[in-house]
């Protein structure tokens, strides 16, 4: 497993995580504080290129109550993590 910290985007925008397995990639954006206001297409883009249409991709938001604003984000909140 390799985890990426704020790895670029071709728009050079940052998502805050990539994990990548042998067969799978997690994208993981953290909101403390924030809205989702994020360039989530960019994002899924980047996941999609990385996974070279081999791997399986996987989004998540990861929050302190839970909640996505995004279809193909999982919600996670910081108890569920926890």
């Amino acid at each position: 497993i390799s985890v990426q910290r704020e790895a670029q985007t071709q728009d050079a925008k940052r998502p805050d995580f990539i994990v990548q397995g042998s067969t799978w990639i997690l994208m993981i954006e953290h909101k403390v504080w924030s809205g989702q206001n994020n360039p989530f297409d960019s994002y899924e883009d980047l996941a999609r290129t990385l996974s070279g249409g081999q791997k399986q991709v996987l989004f998540a938001v990861l929050s302190p109550f839970g909640g996505s604003a995004r279809k193909h984000w999982q919600p996670v909140s910081y108890p569920q993590f926890t």
